[in-house]
């Protein structure tokens, strides 16, 4: 029984299940995070309805999450800090997860290709 690939073999099974880099795809999804967060705050106030019924009461609840934060521009950094950084935890444990899955079905399947092999 053959245990080791041919390089084309090895070379698509790479192509195929390639891995993330955690600390770039949580260092993009903490980005991200951060610039959704001050982006939706500072429409909210820049229009001034901190008292709109759409999205005011709404964004103002996220204070009990995230301390510190209110409707104001000091309070629009801080909880999109705080968003930058559940982002990156977020990135990092989803890039995580997704290489240990990967990694996973690349053995089972490399134990089953080399089951059928022939040699």
């Amino acid at each position: 029984m053959a245990t080791e690939l041919d390089l084309n073999e090895s070379i698509v099974l790479n192509a195929v299940f390639a891995k993330i880099d955690k600390t770039a795809f949580s260092l993009s999804l903490g980005i991200i995070f951060f610039l959704s967060m001050f982006l939706v705050t500072a429409i909210s106030i820049i229009k001034g309805n901190a008292s709109n019924p759409i999205a005011g009461p709404e964004l103002a609840a996220l204070n009990y999450y995230l301390p510190g934060y209110n409707l104001s521009w000091y309070g629009n950094i801080i909880g999109s800090a705080y968003m930058s950084v559940i982002g990156a935890i977020l990135g990092w444990f989803f890039g995580a997860l997704w290489n240990l899955t990967h990694y996973l079905y690349l053995a089972i399947l490399m134990n089953k290709i080399n089951l059928f092999k022939i040699d």
